[in-house]
């Protein structure tokens, strides 16, 4: 029994929980700055802080960005080999491979910091196993090995961890740290390396499969990582427990985010990483803008410190509950300037939005990493006393210093302007990569047939590009209802082509033929044509290789009359006619836009001013917030639709529906009974043309039509969906007929454009939406 009690003791005395101390440094961003290095290696290392997350983003296997660490400030010392060689590291949930320098790397890197040496520990053993994390300009190679990694009083016999052989340029030369301890799910370590921790609990090294990690605030001491427990002294407010959403980073689903009282993004719920390897919070993109126009900031997130006192909290709200950060707490002041402690990334689409709460988050909360429950536990700190504790500590990881924002280039823009001798050049610098210019051009009735339209739409709104070298102009629909790019071609002998500009491929000396026929279907007939590739020009974005369809024959009159030459689509690639890569897909690739998006601002009455901006949003277009729409499907910009109300009573879509968001359809189209029924309502009745009228006195007696989507209203008033021409007003819905198996599908196209800027995110498969001005 003595024995039994004995072996129980010193089980106990193993298995107690160990605190490693985290010490705060110099980082990485103010080394470069005293060494009048920073300007130079951010233009030299521009970086996407997703693709930490998301290693395609690199194009390699395994991918974590060096400047997550760029403001890390804590670090934290562990040693590895018989006798013990110490290293500085980063404790990062982000990630989850060990690796040090060794004495093996001839890079730079290695030079001036501590490299380890096998041939100096007895207990190394030597692998012949390589291992490979890739940065944004380089990576990290080396080889893995096996020796005793001890952190603070926890001695993990026969760890595996990587050696560096070779570091990228001058990312490492100057960081505070020599390598870095992942803390991550085994789901995504390079070359199937067991993490510190899985050891640890595979071990029976620590009492309680979980750590915690508390990060102190300004310049105070204390910081820590704690292995096998909770220290219950930082939890006097409570623990809130949060179920993963994976098990591969700490990644948990958030549902909305707030600034004060107000939404501001994830409206759908989004998903989040809980990262003390990265400083700041890194939001998508498209949010990003949100946020700073919400707190007042200016582009680079900057902001009056005077200003800080009076800013709301951000909330996010998990698992049911609103988790704040004060604005002392997200802004960042240095040197008297104050910035947000907030940064942009870009995800995959197929990814969905995607947020880091980094270390500024962290700061407001007792963070615990439960592997045993694949929980995260949240406590608020309070005035927590930073009074030292009986237990062994150990060192840090990383918090954020103010990080100046570069604005992205102001890019130079095509007029805009409208169709007609009056037209005014408008010129407006704007941030984002491309802004073109669409032309109004009046109505245009299709006499006939269509292409992925109902009969008698009216295109109006029309932009020019040019494709070829020297450049042949060509007039286009921009048309988020089809994904192929068309023009008419000197092959062509059909009608429709010769009252249209026609490319010439033997005039342009960067044109590349293909023997790859393409067809467009339409009600009477079918554009059919051959493939071929070339520069496109867009506004000022040109785009090399494109693949367009160069037509040969167009159909009957439906073409004929028409006031532009061919269409650009702006939809999926999973609907482009043989498999053409869409343009905007191009765009993407080949890095020619700021931001995986484009938004769409139509003029109402023939104003000037109609433009397609490529890569960004312009808030000076809408009113209030974007409100974000999930995509139902990513072939057409296709959402749901909850329900469609007259009178304050559903009139159409009473169970939901479907509905396509298409520039290129100038109505709003729907199934015929339902658009009867909003006919009968307002007391619309049939011309001998087909199209119905009301009587333009009664037009400020009508109530608006409502599309409630997304939980949101969205209303048209009348002024919007009756259309007033020659002294007539006709109704700006038209019903068609729709397979029953298809159920109901609308399609919202310019009338609802008009009067609702539109963004249309493929980074996050998602449409927003904002009142127009």
């Amino acid at each position: 029994m003595k024995l039994l009690l004995l072996l129980g003791l010193v089980a106990l005395a193993q298995c107690h929980p160990s605190k490693i101390p985290l010490r705060k440094m110099k980082s990485l961003r103010q080394r470069l700055e005293e060494q009048g290095l920073l300007e130079h290696f951010l233009k030299q290392h521009p970086h996407n802080q997703a693709s930490k997350y998301f290693p395609v983003l690199a194009g390699t296997t395994s991918s974590e960005p060096l400047q997550n660490y760029m403001n890390n400030e804590y670090y934290g010392t562990i040693s590895i080999g018989t006798p013990a060689q110490e290293f500085t590291v980063i404790f990062d949930t982000g990630s989850s491979n060990l690796w040090v320098p060794s004495v093996y790397c001839s890079s730079r890197a290695c030079e001036n910091h501590k490299r380890f040496n096998p041939s100096e520990s007895s207990t190394f053993v030597s692998t012949n196993e390589s291992v490979s994390i890739a940065y944004g300009t380089g990576s990290m190679t080396g080889i893995l090995g096996y020796d005793t990694v001890t952190v603070s009083s926890i001695q993990v016999a026969n760890q595996i961890f990587g050696l560096a052989e070779t570091e990228p340029g001058t990312i490492f030369y100057y960081s505070p740290f020599d390598g870095i301890l992942g803390l991550a799910f085994p789901s995504i370590s390079s070359s199937g390396a067991t993490p510190v921790f899985d050891n640890m609990m595979s071990q029976g090294l620590v009492a309680e499969d979980l750590f915690s990690v508390y990060l102190s605030k300004d310049d105070k001491s204390g910081s820590f990582v704690l292995f096998g427990g909770i220290d219950p002294a930082y939890t006097t407010n409570g623990i809130s427990w949060i179920p993963l959403s994976a098990e591969t980073y700490w990644q948990i689903t958030m549902e909305r985010v707030f600034v004060g009282e107000k939404a501001v993004a994830c409206y759908f719920s989004c998903q989040a990483i809980v990262d003390t390897g990265t400083s700041l919070l890194a939001v998508p993109t498209f949010a990003l803008k949100r946020i700073y126009k919400a707190l007042g900031a200016n582009s680079e997130g900057e902001i009056s410190c005077s200003a800080v006192s009076s800013l709301p909290d951000v909330a996010f709200k998990i698992n049911g509950k609103k988790f704040t950060v004060p604005a002392k707490a997200y802004v960042i002041e240095s040197d008297g300037f104050c910035s947000l402690g907030f940064e942009g990334m870009d995800t995959p689409t197929e990814s969905g939005e995607l947020w880091i709460l980094g270390d500024v988050f962290i700061r407001e909360y007792y963070v615990i990493f439960d592997r045993a429950n694949n929980k995260v536990g949240l406590s608020p700190l309070g005035a927590v006393a930073d009074a030292a504790k009986c237990h062994l500590r150990v060192p840090p990881v990383a918090r954020p210093l103010p990080t100046p924002r570069g604005a992205p280039g102001c890019a130079n823009t095509p007029h805009l302007a409208r169709w007609g001798p009056e037209a005014a050049d408008k010129c407006r610098a704007m941030p984002p990569t491309g802004v073109h210019g669409l032309a109004y051009r009046g109505a245009w009735h299709a006499s006939s047939g269509n292409a992925s339209m109902p009969s008698g739409i009216r295109l109006e709104y029309v932009g020019t590009i040019s494709i070829g070298t020297p450049p042949q102009e060509f007039s286009v629909i921009f048309d988020t209802g089809s994904a192929n790019l068309w023009v008419p071609s000197v092959y062509c002998s059909s009608w429709a082509c010769t009252n249209h500009r026609r490319f010439d491929p033997a005039r342009s000396s960067t044109y590349r033929g293909t023997t790859t026929s393409v067809a467009t279907w339409y009600g009477t007939g079918s554009m059919v044509g051959v493939l071929g590739y070339d520069t496109v020009t867009v506004g000022n974005i040109q785009v090399p290789n494109q693949v367009f369809g160069l037509s040969q024959t167009e159909p009957g009159s439906f073409l004929a009359h028409a006031p532009f030459d061919g269409f650009l689509g702006l939809a999926f690639p999973s609907i482009s006619s043989s498999g053409a890569t869409p343009i905007f897909d191009n765009m993407m690739s080949q890095g020619l836009v700021s931001q995986d998006l484009f938004s769409i601002y139509l003029t109402p009455n023939k104003r000037n001013g109609s433009f397609v901006l490529f890569g960004g949003i312009d808030d000076t277009y809408f009113t209030g917030n974007l409100s974000w729409i999930p995509l139902t499907a990513q072939s057409y910009w296709q959402i749901k639709v909850d329900s469609i109300t007259m009178y304050g009573r559903p009139i159409a879509c009473p169970y939901g529906c479907q509905a396509i968001v298409d520039s290129g359809t100038s109505l709003l189209a729907g199934p015929s009974r339902s658009v009867g029924n909003i006919h009968y309502e307002m007391g619309a009745r049939r011309s001998p043309s087909g199209t119905y009228l009301v009587s333009c006195s009664f037009i400020r007696l009508l109530p608006d039509i409502v599309f409630v989507i997304a939980g949101t209203q969205f209303p048209l008033p009348p002024q919007a969906y009756i259309l007033q021409e020659d002294g007539s007003c006709m109704s700006g819905f038209e019903g068609y007929a729709l397979p029953t198996a298809t159920g109901e599908l609308w399609i919202l196209g310019d009338i609802f454009l008009r009067h609702y800027y539109s963004v249309f995110d493929r980074a996050n498969g998602m449409v927003g939406l904002a009142p127009a001005v």
